[in-house]
This record gives structure tokens, sequence and C-alpha cells, in this order.
């Protein structure tokens, strides 16, 4: 589970929720921009430049999913999100 530590301060830091790494489930996959729900996104997202397909990392823990987009071909960062109980509750963009 690459970043996991990443994952564990950010949820400690934004909203307070302290975790151990073997709390969470982990799944990494591709998915065409298109796939993307964009009620799980900011409302900037539109802005961020991204190739077509895109490598999703979802770490889950509790009520939250912590997801980062990332480019397929070099695995860099555009976005980490937070959804706590299916509302988007964090973004944070790295594309600037």
């Amino acid at each position: 589970m690459r970043n996991i530590k990443f994952v564990m301060e950010l949820l400690d830091k934004q909203l307070g929720v302290s975790t151990g790494a073997s709390d969470f489930g982990y799944e990494s996959v591709t998915l065409d921009r298109s796939e993307l729900d964009t009620d799980l996104l900011p409302g900037y997202f539109d802005e961020i430049q991204t190739d077509e397909t895109l490598l999703i990392h979802f770490y889950n823990v509790y009520d939250y999913i912590v997801y980062i987009v990332a480019d397929v071909k070099d695995s860099r960062w555009w976005l980490v999100g937070i959804l706590k109980a299916g509302k988007l509750a964090y973004s944070r963009r790295f594309d600037l």
C-alpha cells in the first residue's frame, strides 16, 4: 500500500481521524476521465488538465475513502480527496 503514511497523516491533520495502516482497505484502478463520478470530485476538477486515462488509488477506513488521482504514465498526482460518508469533505490539487 504505497502512500499509506501520507493518507494516515492527511486524515489525522484534516479530519482528526487517527488510524493504523492495518485498518485500511486499498485498491488501484485505471479509469477514463469520463467514468469519474463528478458528485465525488471538487468543482474545480474540470480545470485540471490530465490525460483521458487516469490511475486512481483508493484507501478506505471506517466511513472514509481517500482517493488519489494520478497520471497513468508517471504516477504524478493531480488530486487527492477525502470522502466522509459518501460526501466530499476535503480536496487538494497538485497541478499548480
